[in-house]
């Protein structure tokens, strides 16, 4: 299938072109252009649109950008020499006016003319920078922010903290989907005189945002400014004229989607937007902000407000659901009439006896667990009972995610916990982190001990007769690090006494003891010193510390190290883990593709591309699918989507938890959120 779409899109580009040859033919044939007519018309063409073609797109182009001499005696060069070697060759034939023709074919070709087809037809007219997605907007984002840190009196205290950056880069992607610039900003910090926290976070965002934009621009374009660019084309789209578009599953729409979709209504042909709204409610009116489907209704009135500027045509709403036997609680009263009355007044209450919902009330979230794995116990005495038919969700993963993989591993129950892992726990990622930390902090005990202890440095044998297992000789040397205190590269290029250490011990095991060692100690060094001379010093680029990640397992044969653990797991059963580790190596070496993408030739100091490097792996997540079929589905509130169950269970229906409260993180607290929406500035609800 994907051959076959490649082919249709080639053809496309290319066709087109061969076809206007194959009619110049055919014409000329049938008599209707003659050589006379053909050369008047290459004329028109050279003289003519092709220079009014060159000099539009040139007229857009700034030569400071773009001007490379290099480039231009590179071609100069090769044209030069291409000329002199067809003259060489031209000589065969004696007939001049032949030798020149063979010159003058054999290095002007038609590039110009056909190369600008095919370029309209494979790339259209408009060109777009590459996108750039969230783990390469944070890795940037840290760059600028270390680079700015003594101008953010708010956020430089900060932004060494784990997961900082990551909140500050969601709020600057907030302002672009809300389409707030620098002057919104200002605006923002004129109205927040009377709040000094709250305008020196504007501030701190201000310069953030402005440095972030300048070091991509040109250069990348945001996913939040794909809209921008779709809104500013999409006039000219010809697939889109008169169309029928659907928009499915929107809660509400950001100010660049509404820019959006009034360009929409205004090239195609119908435009249906689906709302979740309660049939009992007015469609037409917003209601107060704190009643059930306020969005929904203010999502109606503002499309409404824009297809009246637009002078469009709005059709009368169709309702959906409204034949109960056709809704998903068609089978479940009870389900049908909590959510048609939940969060509604007056509350009515359900008269009838209830059998298909219970409410239980436990101390801790332990009692819930235990609780709940009782009664799926229970459910499994059931004949037709499949663990595929229970469904658990809850409002923190965190909590009760833990607690129920824990219980459902000890009764033996297959489950499957939705929830996109970072990579920061593996044992991969923590080898290499030790690595680049041994010889940032040159050779210092903690590094160099969670390096050894780490289980990918690739093991050899060690020569003595009464320590052979690599984890008695790195618990050794713990021990005599621990004892001697030595530290630095300096002392672990050369042998070490380990006389006064051992002193107490007998003669043969103090020996064998020195022995294993320095036998260890040289492995080890032999291994780092030529990435500590290569980075540890100085300023180098990231290509060059990435490289040395690189160098560095393939050294130790990391993916080959990975590969057996995988066997290793699978012959466990432990299919979760084998998913794991099935993407970690494709997943690090994205993470060092994306730093040199985007910082490749920058210059700095190793602590420096450590903290990036680490704020790509923070941001780096492990999506893992279900490994088998037949097992109970835990997921969250939000993110879980949950087909054809019988049986869910909600565990931590507390408040803070369902309702999720804010935990602390987000630039804005919430009481600032609401300060700003009563200045009538649109931010994220």
């Amino acid at each position: 299938m994907r051959r076959m779409e490649n082919l249709v899109f080639s053809l496309n580009a290319t066709v087109p072109i061969f076809l206007m040859m194959v009619l110049g033919m055919l014409f000329r044939k049938l008599g209707w252009m003659d050589e006379e007519f053909a050369a008047k018309m290459n004329k028109f063409v050279f003289l003519i649109p092709l220079p009014v073609l060159l000099f539009g797109d040139l007229a857009k182009v700034d030569f400071k950008e773009v001007w490379n001499i290099k480039f231009v005696i590179f071609c100069f060069v090769v044209t030069f020499i291409c000329i002199t070697i067809a003259a060489l060759v031209s000589c065969i034939w004696k007939d001049r006016s032949i030798q020149g023709e063979f010159i003058q074919a054999s290095y002007r070709s038609s590039a110009a003319l056909l190369g600008i087809a095919f370029i309209q037809n494979i790339y259209g007219n408009a060109g777009m920078a590459p996108v750039i997605d969230d783990l390469g907007k944070t890795m940037i984002l840290k760059k600028v922010l270390m680079g700015l840190q003594d101008q953010l009196t708010y956020f430089g205290r900060n932004i060494h903290k784990k997961g900082y950056v990551a909140e500050i880069k969601s709020f600057l992607s907030e302002l672009m989907q809300y389409d707030i610039a620098s002057d919104g900003l200002e605006q923002m910090k004129e109205s927040a005189k009377s709040h000094p926290v709250l305008r020196q976070k504007l501030q701190d965002v201000e310069v953030a945002y402005a440095a972030f934009l300048d070091y991509l621009q040109d250069n990348y374009i945001t996913s939040e400014e794909i809209l921008t660019v779709f809104a500013d084309v999409a006039e000219r789209s010809n697939i889109l004229k008169d169309s029928i578009l659907y928009l499915d599953g929107f809660t509400g729409f950001t100010p660049v989607q509404y820019k959006l979709l009034r360009k929409l209504l205004r090239v195609c042909g119908q435009v249906n937007v689906t709302v979740t709204l309660d049939k009992r409610e007015q469609v037409w009116k917003m209601d107060k902000k704190y009643k059930l489907f306020y969005l929904s209704q203010k999502t109606i009135y503002h499309l409404t407000e824009i297809a009246r500027e637009e002078h469009c045509d709005i059709a009368e709403p169709i309702w959906t659901g409204t034949v109960k036997e056709e809704t998903r609680f068609a089978d479940n009263i009870e389900l049908g009439y909590l959510e048609r009355n939940l969060f509604r007044y007056p509350v009515r209450p359900y008269k009838e006896e209830v059998q298909n919902i219970t409410v239980h009330c436990l101390r801790q979230p332990e009692d819930e667990v235990h609780f709940m794995i009782e009664e799926i116990m229970a459910l499994r005495e059931q004949e037709s009972f499949r663990y595929r038919d229970v469904a658990i969700v809850t409002g923190n993963m965190d909590i009760y995610g833990t607690l129920i993989k824990g219980e459902m591993e000890h009764k033996g129950m297959p489950c499957f916990i939705d929830q996109k892992k970072s990579i920061l726990a593996n044992p991969v990622v923590d080898t290499i982190s030790s690595m680049l930390d041994v010889l940032r902090k040159d050779f210092d005990y903690e590094s160099m001990i969670k390096l050894l202890k780490s289980g990918f440095i690739q093991r050899t044998g060690c020569p003595t007769n009464g320590i052979k297992e690599w984890e008695n000789a790195v618990q050794l040397l713990d021990n005599f690090l621990l004892a001697s205190g030595v530290r630095g590269h300096k002392n672990w290029e050369k042998e070490w006494d380990t006389g006064y250490v051992f002193r107490r011990k007998a003669e043969d095991i103090a020996t064998e003891a020195s022995e294993t060692i320095n036998w260890l100690r040289q492995e080890t060094w032999d291994r780092l010193s030529d990435f500590y001379g290569r980075i540890a010093r100085g300023k180098h680029r990231v290509r060059e510390y990435a490289e040395t990640i690189c160098d560095f397992m393939e050294r130790e044969q990391i993916y080959l190290q990975i590969q057996k653990r995988i066997e290793r797991f699978r012959e466990e059963g432990n299919f979760e883990a084998v998913k794991e580790y099935e993407q970690i190596y494709d997943v690090i070496i994205e993470v060092l593709d994306r730093l040199v993408a985007l910082l490749g030739d920058e210059e700095m100091p190793l602590a420096e591309f450590i903290e990036i490097l680490n704020t790509g792996f923070d941001e780096a997540r492990i999506g893992l699918i279900p490994p088998g079929v037949d097992q109970i589905m835990v997921g969250d509130l939000s993110r879980t989507r949950l087909y054809g169950i019988k049986y869910l269970f909600l565990l931590g229906v507390n408040d803070g938890n369902i309702p999720m409260t804010g935990d602390g993180g987000g630039i804005l607290s919430d009481a600032e959120r609401e300060f700003l929406a009563g200045e009538s500035y649109a931010l994220a609800p």
